[in-house]
């Protein structure tokens, strides 16, 4: 399923992407770390970061605990956004959920 997915997304089909993964859900499929960072990387490059929030919170509901990649993916989308008061509580929340910031989250 992932690597479906992750080809849905590089061809901006994020609606099929996003369907694909309530596919997975339906059939008892629990998506790993990488169909969720990839889901929240598409919706942050594609200006969706309501939907790439979401996300989060849904990994974070069935048991998925983000990563360094997650929060990049997300402060992405904040700074494209313009965002940019949410991508600096979004740091923080990072720092205390103990994900240590990165070179890439601090050139985003």
């Amino acid at each position: 399923y992932t690597s479906l997915l992750r080809g849905m997304c590089n061809l901006g089909k994020w609606k099929e992407a996003a369907g694909m993964l309530s596919q997975m859900l339906e059939n008892n499929i629990a998506p790993d770390i990488i169909t969720y960072n990839t889901l929240v990387d598409m919706f942050s490059k594609e200006g969706m970061v309501d939907e790439a929030l979401a996300t989060l919170h849904l990994m974070i509901k069935r048991g998925e605990a983000p990563n360094i990649v997650t929060y990049n993916a997300l402060l992405d989308g904040y700074c494209l956004c313009g965002r940019m008061d949410e991508a600096s509580k979004l740091m923080d929340l990072m720092v205390e959920k103990g994900c240590k910031p990165d070179l890439v989250s601090f050139n985003t």
